[in-house]
């Protein structure tokens, strides 16, 4: 996946207008961040963990 995907695949979420994502290197490995912005300024709604491989 790229880290396009991961942004859309974040938007997809109802509530979410905004999403960003990037690579964060750390010792065990890369992993993918992603930041998102609710729509019209509102909380973003806690939601669980989704862990992709």
């Amino acid at each position: 996946m790229s880290l396009t995907d991961y942004a859309d695949f974040a938007r997809a979420y109802g509530g979410i207008a905004k999403a960003s994502s990037q690579w964060l290197h750390l010792a065990g490995g890369p992993q993918v961040v992603l930041t998102v912005a609710a729509e019209e300024g509102a909380q973003v709604p806690e939601a669980p963990n989704f862990t992709m491989h």
